[in-house]
């Protein structure tokens, strides 16, 4: 199966540690701005909640779960799949 990747992302700690209520109006304004990705690191701890936590506050932008980043000597992950 192929994909074909479109659109722009960002990549961002503070949208997996921030405070909640800053994060999701942060992540509203990028979806608003036409990021149509919001990918976070996963470094250990709660993944899910954070997570959950862009998706309440985004309609179309893919805010899914993580893969291991295969990058040598990086420790973030990257979103793999859409979350909707």
């Amino acid at each position: 199966m192929t994909s074909r990747l479109t659109g722009t992302g960002i990549w961002s700690g503070m949208l997996r540690y921030g405070d909640p209520a800053q994060t999701a109006a942060a992540a509203a304004e990028l979806e608003s701005l036409g990021y149509s990705a919001l990918w976070i690191p996963d470094v250990g701890g709660d993944l899910f909640g954070p997570l959950a936590n862009l998706l309440a506050a985004t309609s179309t932008a893919n805010t899914p779960g993580s893969r291991p980043n295969t990058a040598p000597g990086s420790s973030a992950a990257s979103v793999s799949a859409t979350g909707r």
